[in-house]
């Protein structure tokens, strides 16, 4: 039996951004590649990944629309990944990194998180690609801790997930999404703000327009930058994405939000 739950506001907004790019985004998801030396058991790993993997419900969940288009989202463990090691040339070894990346084109009734294992000559590589819609980077951190646990033996610590969603929806039908985010925009009432960029560029279109505004620094100036600030590349690469916003829109006031995720519940210690 499929349990259909609501979305959160937070969900619907990604689900909606991406409907404004035609052929998928890469922005909209987590991922990393990590190689293992020697000292790691690429047969070990593969058993604990896989163990982590059914131990978190979240990357089993799936998207869809009803009659009245309404997005809901629901646990279907056939979609669980189940990985197994894939043997490479040093030639693909030498090219992986720039071969794994492609956007999520399909949002609906599809899976949403993308999980490999390679050997090569070098070691062992893991790649992970997991949508936004999903999880949020602190999500790495329980995730990660079972595939070390798991590797060890140990026993996994239980994800409440389930209840988390529960949790989350009683927030949603109490009204308490709406009166947090009418708190918010108070604050700064009587000012028109953009949430929709074709609207203030109306000549960048999705059938050819430039969503692209090049910035006077590259990468490295940008690490650079992180290290002297003492700050993560995340939160550089953030504030490049505001300045690129400027750049686009002409608007020098720019709202941004991080959106509270209720971590401090018993519900979230491992989810």
């Amino acid at each position: 039996l499929l349990i259909l739950h609501m979305v959160t506001p937070v969900q619907r907004e990604l689900y909606a951004v991406q409907q404004m790019v035609p052929h998928g985004a890469t922005v909209s998801s987590i991922r990393f590649l990590m190689r293992f030396g020697n000292a790691v058991d690429p047969e070990c790993f593969c058993r604990a990944l896989n163990r982590a993997l059914a131990n978190h419900p979240a990357f089993a969940m799936c998207f869809s629309l009803d009659d009245g288009s309404n997005l809901s989202q629901r646990y279907d463990p056939a979609l669980i990944p189940h990985v197994e090691i894939c043997d490479i040339t040093p030639e693909t070894e030498a090219s992986l990194a720039d071969t794994l990346i492609r956007p999520f084109d399909v949002l609906l009734d599809h899976s949403l998180c993308r999980v490999d294992l390679y050997r090569g000559k070098d070691g062992l590589y893991f790649f992970m690609d997991v949508h936004h819609l999903l999880a949020d980077g602190l999500s790495l951190r329980p995730f990660l801790g079972s595939i070390v646990d798991a590797y060890h033996g140990a026993g996994l610590k239980p994800d409440r997930f389930p209840a988390l969603l529960s949790l989350e929806e009683k927030r949603m039908l109490s009204g308490q999404y709406e009166a947090d985010r009418a708190y918010l925009f108070n604050r700064y009432g009587g000012y028109d703000w953009c949430v929709d960029p074709f609207e203030e560029n109306p000549s960048c279109d999705e059938k050819g327009g430039d969503f692209s505004r090049r910035l006077c620094f590259s990468e490295s100036q940008l690490k650079q930058a992180a290290e002297r600030l003492s700050v993560s590349f995340s939160v550089m690469h953030i504030a490049s994405i505001i300045l690129a916003m400027y750049h686009y829109t002409g608007r020098k006031d720019i709202l941004t939000f991080w959106t509270f995720h209720n971590r401090q519940t018993k519900e979230a210690e491992n989810a």
